[in-house]
């Protein structure tokens, strides 16, 4: 009697432990996906920052070309541009605490932090990419009704996606 009463409760327990495990790594799984995600869409703000270069770059030289028409204090300026003449003016924003100079340079600085930013953001986007994806692909895996969370953790670690699971 004992023996048939610890196989059908054998089996149930070894089942609800089985779906605990799978529930305890998705939630993991999803915590790293939802960073992944974050990770990717930082990494689009940056490219997309890093493609307005040309923009920065032109408005720091009509600045510098206008210098005396600037002063403290203003938040914006409308001006014309002298490499296109028959374009609108532009309006650039200035931070009106700093210098009419301290403004200009201000562009340059920003727009040769984004030139550097470029050369790297690529390959980290694509990087962060692989792994959001990696991360989705084995969340599907353990919410499968016949998953192995062990294996599949296993794997997730090997590939390097998630960390093991800390001991208390």
């Amino acid at each position: 009697l004992s023996f048939l009463v610890e196989s059908a409760l054998g089996g149930q327990a070894g089942e609800a432990r089985r779906a605990r495990e799978s529930r305890d790594l998705a939630e993991r799984l999803e915590r790293r996906l939802g960073k992944a995600r974050g990770l990717v869409q930082g990494l689009e703000a940056r490219r997309s920052a890093a493609s307005e270069i040309e923009r920065i770059r032109r408005d720091g030289e009509i600045l510098k070309l206008n210098l005396h028409v600037l002063r403290r204090g203003l938040a914006e300026i409308e001006l014309a541009d002298p490499y296109e003449p028959d374009a609108t003016p532009r309006r650039i924003e200035l931070d009106p605490k700093l210098t009419p100079r301290r403004n200009f340079e201000r562009l340059f600085e920003r727009a040769k932090k984004l030139e550097r930013s470029r050369a790297s953001v690529e390959s980290e986007l694509e990087l962060a990419r692989k792994k959001e994806c990696e991360l989705a692909e084995l969340l599907d895996l353990v919410r499968a009704p016949d998953s192995r969370p062990d294996e599949i953790e296993a794997r997730a670690i090997e590939m390097g996606v998630l960390e093991p699971k800390q001991e208390h």
